[in-house]
C-alpha cells in the first residue's frame, strides 16, 4: 500500500469509482456523485483552502482508499474536520488516520471531528483512532440538517 496526497484536481477523476461507493453507502440526501467529486476537485484545485485529500492504492496502483479533511473555523479553532473517508480495505485506514495527525500536528490543532454516516463504520473508526492512541468524546450533539420547503401559505 502508498498513501499520495492528491494536488492535482483531474486525479480526482482517478477515484471517481471509489467516491461513487462512498455517496451510495452514505446516502447524503443532499451529496450526489457529481457534486461530491465537484467539491474535491475545487478543494484541490484551490491552494487557499485549508484542506487535504489523501489517497491509498494498493500494490497495483489501483486506489482502495480516500480521505478529505480540513481545517475548522470558529468556534471550533484547533479543529480538523475528515468530511469524508472510505476505503474497502480496513488495513487502509491506518495511513490515512496517521496522515489526518500529521496534518494536526502541522496545524496545532488538539482535536478531530467527523461525520460518520452508518454506526458500523463509526465503530471501525474509533476503534482504528484508538490504536493510533486517539482519544474520543462521543458528545451528545445532534446534526441537524435542514433546506427551504415550499414557504407556508398564510391564511
Amino acid at each position: 500500500m502508498k498513501l499520495s496526497q492528491v494536488t492535482n484536481p483531474a486525479w480526482v477523476a482517478y477515484l471517481a469509482p471509489l467516491v461513487e461507493q462512498y455517496c451510495k453507502k452514505a446516502a447524503f440526501p443532499n451529496t450526489s456523485f457529481h457534486a461530491m467529486v465537484t467539491y474535491l476537485q475545487a478543494s484541490v484545485q484551490n491552494p487557499n483552502v485549508p484542506t487535504e485529500l489523501w489517497v491509498v492504492v494498493d500494490d497495483e496502483n489501483e486506489p482502495i482508499a480516500f480521505a478529505h479533511w480540513g481545517l475548522k473555523g470558529m468556534p471550533f479553532v484547533a479543529t480538523v474536520h475528515c468530511d469524508a473517508m472510505f476505503s474497502s480495505d480496513k488495513e487502509a485506514v491506518g495511513p490515512l488516520m496517521e496522515q489526518m495527525g500529521k496534518y494536526a500536528d502541522q496545524n496545532n490543532c488538539v482535536w478531530f471531528s467527523g461525520d460518520i454516516a452508518k454506526r458500523k463504520a463509526a465503530e471501525a473508526v474509533l476503534k482504528r483512532g484508538r490504536d493510533y492512541g486517539l482519544e474520543f468524546i462521543v458528545t451528545p450533539l445532534v446534526y441537524v440538517l435542514g433546506r427551504r420547503g415550499t414557504k407556508p401559505e398564510i391564511d
